[in-house]
C-alpha cells in the first residue's frame, strides 16, 4: 500500500507530501468500498443492495462536508491533520462495529472527515496547475496498489482487516506538516458563472452513473463467475489507466468527448465473454475518466474569481452523486438486472460526457461577458 508514497518522494512533486498522503489515505477508503460490500453481506447477512448503503452513508456525508469545507474551513495545514486523524480514528473503531447500524453511523463520520480533507487538498491544488496534476496521479497510484491490497486482505480477514489498513494508509498524515496555499479564515466568494453550474451538473451526473454500476462490481464479479483474482486484477486495471489518463488528462483539448467513452468500458464489463472483456473495459474506464476530469477542473477555474472558489463544489457535487448511484445500482443488482444497470449506467456516462462538451463549445462561441465571470 505504500508503494505510492516511495513513488511520491522520488518524483519529487510540486504538491507538499503531507496533502498527497492525506489525499491517498480518501482514495483509499473509496476503493476499498467495493470489497467491503461482499465481506458485509457475509458477516451481517444482509442483502448486496443493503450493504451498498455504506457506500450511500459514507459518500453522502462526505457530499455534504466538501462543500461545507469548501466554504467555512480555513485552508490550513492544522486543519489537515485534524480531518486526518479524525479519520484514522474512525476506521480504527470501524474494524471492530458490533451491528451493521453501527457500522453505517461510523462510516458517516469518516465520510465527513474525508469531506474535510478532500476540500482543503483541491482548494490548495486549484491555485497551482503543477500541484493539480500531482494530486490527479495521486489518487489512481493509490488505487492501483489499493485493489490488489484490499482484495487480499478482505479475503484473508475479512471487513475488520479492511479497515485497519485505511487507518494504516492515513496515519501519516498526521504526523506531517503542510502549508497549504489557499485563502486562511475569509468568506471566499463565489461567481456567477452559470457555466460552471452546467459543470457541476456534469460532474453530478458523471458519478451518479459511475458509481451505480461501479461500486457493485466486485459482487457483480463474484456472481458471474469472475475469481476474486480477476476481479481485483481489474480494479487495479482501472487504476492503472486512471494513472496514465491522470498524468496526460491536463493535456487533452476535449475532456467530454473522453468522460462519455467511459460508458464503454462500462458495458465490456458486464457483456458475456469472460475476463478479457471485464479487464479491458475496466481498464478504459479509469483511463478515459482520468484524461477528462483535470481538463473540467480546468475549465471550473478558468471561470471562476480565485482559483480554488469551486474546489469544494466540484468535489461535494461529484461525492452527491456517488451517494445516489448506489440507490439506484442496489435495487437491480438485487434483482440481478447486471446488463439493465450497465446500459443506465452508460447511457448516464454519455449525457455527462455531453455537458462538458456543450459546455466548452458554448463558452467559445459566447465567451464571458462581465468582470465578475458570469459566462
Amino acid at each position: 500500500m505504500f508503494a505510492p508514497i516511495r513513488s511520491i518522494y522520488a518524483l519529487r512533486p510540486n504538491a507538499p507530501i503531507a496533502v498527497l498522503l492525506a489525499s491517498a489515505g480518501v482514495t483509499a477508503m473509496f476503493t476499498a468500498t467495493p470489497f467491503l460490500i461482499p465481506e458485509l453481506v457475509d458477516r451481517f447477512d444482509v442483502t448486496t443492495g443493503r450493504a451498498g448503503w455504506i457506500s450511500v452513508v459514507q459518500v453522502g456525508v462526505f457530499a455534504v462536508a466538501t462543500m461545507v469545507a469548501g466554504r467555512r474551513l480555513p485552508v490550513a495545514g492544522s486543519s489537515l491533520r485534524w480531518s486526518v486523524a479524525a479519520m484514522v480514528t474512525v476506521d480504527v473503531v470501524s474494524a471492530i462495529a458490533p451491528s451493521f447500524a453501527v457500522l453505517l453511523a461510523l462510516r458517516a463520520l469518516a465520510g465527513a472527515a474525508a469531506g474535510a480533507v478532500t476540500a482543503l487538498v483541491w482548494a490548495d491544488a486549484m491555485r497551482e496547475p503543477r500541484r493539480m496534476g500531482d494530486l490527479a496521479v495521486a489518487g489512481p497510484a493509490t488505487a492501483l496498489v489499493g485493489a490488489l491490497v484490499f482484495g487480499l486482505i478482505g479475503g484473508a480477514f475479512g471487513y475488520g482487516g479492511i479497515f485497519v489498513a485505511l487507518a494504516v494508509v492515513a496515519l501519516p498524515g498526521v504526523f506531517l506538516e503542510a502549508e497549504l496555499a489557499g485563502l486562511h479564515g475569509e468568506r471566499r466568494r463565489r461567481s456567477r458563472s452559470r457555466s460552471n453550474r452546467l459543470l457541476l451538473l456534469g460532474l453530478f451526473t458523471l458519478t451518479a452513473a459511475g458509481s451505480s454500476l461501479f461500486v457493485f462490481e466486485a459482487a457483480i464479479g463474484r456472481e458471474s463467475g469472475l475469481s476474486a483474482g480477476i476481479i481485483a486484477l481489474g480494479f487495479s486495471a482501472n487504476a492503472a489507466g486512471g494513472l496514465v489518463g491522470a498524468r496526460r488528462g491536463m493535456q487533452v483539448g476535449h475532456p467530454g468527448l473522453w468522460l462519455a467513452s467511459t460508458g464503454i468500458g462500462a458495458l465490456l464489463t458486464v457483456v458475456p465473454g469472460g475476463s478479457a472483456l471485464y479487464l479491458a473495459g475496466m481498464t478504459w474506464w479509469g483511463f478515459a475518466f482520468w484524461m477528462g476530469l483535470p481538463g473540467v477542473m480546468h475549465m471550473l477555474s478558468a471561470r471562476s474569481l480565485e482559483p480554488g472558489e469551486r474546489a469544494g463544489d466540484a468535489q461535494g457535487w461529484m461525492a452527491f452523486g456517488r451517494a445516489a448511484g448506489p440507490l439506484f445500482g442496489g435495487f437491480l443488482v438485487d434483482g440481478a438486472a447486471y446488463t439493465v444497470l450497465a446500459v443506465v449506467a452508460s447511457a448516464g456516462l454519455g449525457t455527462a460526457g455531453g455537458i462538458v462538451s456543450g459546455v466548452q463549445w458554448g463558452r467559445g462561441a459566447l465567451p464571458a461577458s462581465d468582470g465578475r465571470v458570469a459566462g
